[in-house]
């Protein structure tokens, strides 16, 4: 049910998949956005990322992986957080 689940998930979803996935994820994946860019009341404001050519398990990792997630925690934090301390 989008109207009590869509507000908790607004801006958390990021999928990233390869457009050739070992287990053919990528066609459940391609369901599930159209799902999601068909959203409203809220619209998910996330992200559906395809790897041109890329195998299951494609996506970000390593210094890409944690630059996304710590720029997610520095927009997120809590409103008058000092985050410039969280950078070095």
């Amino acid at each position: 049910n989008w109207s009590w689940l869509g507000p908790k998930l607004v801006g958390k979803l990021h999928i990233y998949v390869g457009d050739m996935d070992t287990y053919y994820l990528n066609n459940a994946v391609k369901l599930l956005e159209r799902f999601l860019e068909n959203t409203k009341n809220p619209y998910y404001a996330g992200t559906v990322e395809y790897g041109d050519g890329k195998p299951h398990c494609w996506g970000p990792y390593g210094k890409e992986l944690i630059k996304l997630m710590a720029d997610y925690i520095t927009k997120n934090a809590p409103e008058g957080e000092d985050t410039s301390k969280w950078k070095y």
